[in-house]
């Protein structure tokens, strides 16, 4: 945990580091209400990445505060045909780009 934080204060613009940490506390702490400021911020910095949309819905869907308006929208985003297929061509450009075969979704 401390070493994704010092990460995130030392890579600003990377989303791994509040995706990771987020998954962190979704997964092995139970900290549902941590993980999802998170794990908004990391989509926000990298919307083409499925798993980050993933792990967010989960989160939202185990924490009865958040907004039915937000949780229906990112549902509604993860299954729509045409968004999955918008996310993985940006996620495909990202790699052909880089060089990296995650798109910096990891």
């Amino acid at each position: 945990e401390k070493h994704l934080v010092a990460y995130m204060g030392a890579v600003r613009d990377d989303l791994l580091g509040p995706k990771w940490l987020g998954i962190l506390y979704k997964d092995e702490k139970n900290d549902f209400a941590k993980a999802l400021p998170l794990l908004e911020k990391a989509f926000a910095m990298g919307p083409w990445c499925e798993s980050t949309l993933t792990a967010l819905v989960t989160v939202a869907k185990l924490l009865p505060d958040v907004s039915p308006e937000k949780r229906k929208a990112w549902e509604a985003q993860l299954a729509d045909p045409a968004a999955r297929e918008a996310r993985k061509k940006e996620a495909d450009k990202r790699t052909y780009e880089t060089g990296d075969t995650n798109a910096g979704c990891l």
